[in-house]
């Protein structure tokens, strides 16, 4: 079991009650509980690269990432039931990881807006404008005026 979801919440959206995780079943709950695992480190270290403070505690942040970690574990179960049955072309789960995969990347290119979602308000913590540093060997400075325009006339174009 992980912070934000279960094996129970995985089950409770396949479909029918032919499908079950137990202990016996392939996937067993421990492979389930691992598939969360995954998706929960995976979200924090997208969450930690974009500066929002984990783990998130508020309601609703909890809420929707319960849903994003479902959705991940969900996905790897369909994913080991397709490759049980020995089909090559069944790619069921797929799209889903390929979706929270996508997630994760919007999440470190657009922090504010995914802490304002999992935080329950506006953001509050500044982020980082993240650059490369340059190496300034010739000592010019803008103090110095040394990048001032400098304007010629001449009718060379």
């Amino acid at each position: 079991m992980g912070t934000y979801a279960s094996a129970s919440n995985v089950q409770a959206r396949l479909p029918g009650s032919s499908r079950t995780i137990g202990a016996s079943t392939d996937p067993s709950t421990t492979d389930v509980n691992e598939y969360i695992a995954d998706a929960e480190a995976l979200l924090t270290g997208a969450l930690d690269a974009a500066q929002i403070d984990t783990p998130v505690t508020s309601t609703t942040g909890t809420a929707i990432l319960q849903a994003w970690v479902t959705d991940y574990a969900e996905a790897r179960t369909r994913k080991a039931w397709a490759s049980a049955g020995g089909d090559g072309g069944n790619d069921d789960g797929r799209d889903e990881l390929e979706r929270f995969d996508e997630r994760l990347k919007d999440i470190t290119d657009n922090p504010q807006k995914y802490e304002a979602m999992l935080t329950g308000g506006a953001a509050t913590n500044s982020k980082q404008v993240r650059s490369y540093t340059l190496d300034n060997q010739d000592g010019k400075t803008i103090e110095a005026g040394d990048f001032d325009p400098i304007f010629e006339r001449d009718d060379a174009f």
